[in-house]
């Protein structure tokens, strides 16, 4: 079992879609500080919603799923969780699902986007990644492309599997999304599944979007 990377838009932004969700009336909501991976903290909010804490979390599942998997999401207490190969049995207390409608094995689909306000909107902008919008943002989870991943992914060569996946994921990353998974690509130090050419498509998107890597971030 591991987390994977998660990508965080500026603050604001997501602050301000889980205002709406709460309450379309709220007032709109003062800058707030990044305070770990996955965890973004505002202020109080004056008026009628109040907003301690929004905690976003990554997790290869690997097509399992228990109790114990079911209690070591719902412990973590997570308004969002972006999940990767997920068991179609997979539940959280509280939280509603998107799912890819493709399957990467009969039991499990690809991604999933789980929230604690229910989105407004799902869709697939390719076949292993979930999308899906609460408020003003879109949260995506990703499996892309890796060394043994097979023929059906297209591309002749990994990189080119790679470039051909974030293409297509291209037109749905920008500042007011939250985008994690498992993107099987190292983005720092050596790599041991992804390429060289991987890594700088990844970067390149990210600050075309201008997104940011707090994960990696907080390592350093």
């Amino acid at each position: 079992m591991r987390r994977d990377s998660a990508l965080l838009s500026p603050a604001e932004h997501l602050a301000a879609c889980w205002c709406k969700a709460l309450d379309p009336e709220a007032a709109a909501l003062p800058a707030m500080r990044r305070t770990c991976r996955t965890r973004i903290a505002p202020r109080q909010v004056p008026g009628p919603a109040t907003i301690s804490s929004v905690r976003i979390g990554t997790w290869n599942l690997a097509g399992k799923w228990s109790d114990d998997h079911r209690a070591f999401l719902e412990h973590a207490q997570c308004d969002v969780w972006l999940l990767t190969e997920v068991h179609r049995q997979a539940e959280i207390s509280g939280m509603t699902a998107y799912r890819t409608v493709a399957t990467m094995q009969p039991h499990k689909a690809w991604a999933a986007v789980f929230s604690c306000v229910p989105p407004s909107e799902g869709s697939d902008p390719h076949r292993a990644t979930a999308s899906a919008r609460v408020g003003d943002v879109r949260f995506v989870s990703s499996v892309l492309p890796w060394r043994s991943c097979g023929a059906s992914w297209p591309g002749a060569s990994l990189a080119e599997k790679q470039a051909l996946t974030l293409a297509q994921l291209q037109p749905v990353i920008d500042e007011a999304t939250v985008w994690g998974g498992d993107w099987n690509q190292a983005l720092e130090g050596r790599d041991y599944v992804g390429t060289v050419a991987g890594g700088a498509a990844i970067a390149e998107l990210l600050e075309a979007s201008r997104l940011s890597l707090p994960t990696k971030r907080s390592r350093g």
